[in-house]
């Protein structure tokens, strides 16, 4: 089918049915065989891969207060094989130890259809204090969560993320300014009301 309407405005639900489903794989190579990409699909260069990426770049903070204790909070989120309990975004977490016995953990995220996957290892883990971490491959990512305490039964969460949005997820946004929301709004503040 079109994926243009008459005035020339990409059919944007029309496009995200035929992905629907998909591994993130699939839509990259579906992408670039279209020519719909923006330089960072296969056959686009270093530069072009860049500037695309750059355009894309996300940077979202959210803050809440919790009912327990920052041990309590660092000990639950630390689990991260157990965040898509409380994350609906996330279909799971797992661990993977390396042959050099450095363990890494398999991401995959579900949004609007789009499934993406990326490994990601801890850089910082400082009970009860802050956890820090950054992806190794798939989706560009990086973030840290601090947990503030205002009592001995209560604390502060401040989660900062970035990350590189998907081309794919980044074209169902009319703007980046969309995108950015929607990741504040629903992917990291939704998940952390339900993390408390």
């Amino acid at each position: 089918g079109r994926r243009v309407d008459a005035g020339w405005a990409l059919d944007v639900a029309g496009l995200a049915e035929q992905f629907r489903g998909l591994e993130w794989d699939d839509v990259v190579e579906a992408v670039g065989a279209l020519g719909a990409g923006d330089g960072d699909g296969p056959g686009g260069d270093g530069e072009e891969n860049a500037a695309a990426a750059s355009k894309r770049a996300i940077e979202s903070k959210v803050s809440i207060p919790l009912p327990f204790s920052s041990f309590v909070a660092f000990d639950r989120f630390s689990d991260l094989s157990a965040q898509p309990r409380w994350s609906p975004w996330l279909k799971s977490v797992t661990y993977i130890v390396d042959e050099e016995d450095k363990e890494e953990t398999e991401w995959t995220l579900q949004v609007r259809g789009f499934r993406c996957k990326w490994r990601a290892i801890m850089t910082e883990s400082d009970r009860p204090r802050r956890i820090a971490w950054k992806s190794i491959s798939g989706v560009t990512n990086s973030g840290r969560i601090e947990f503030v305490a205002t009592s001995d039964r209560s604390c502060v969460a401040m989660l900062r993320m970035e990350f590189v949005a998907p081309a794919a997820i980044a074209a169902l946004f009319r703007n980046v300014g969309l995108l950015e929301r929607f990741v504040q709004d629903k992917l990291l503040r939704w998940s952390l009301e339900a993390f408390r």
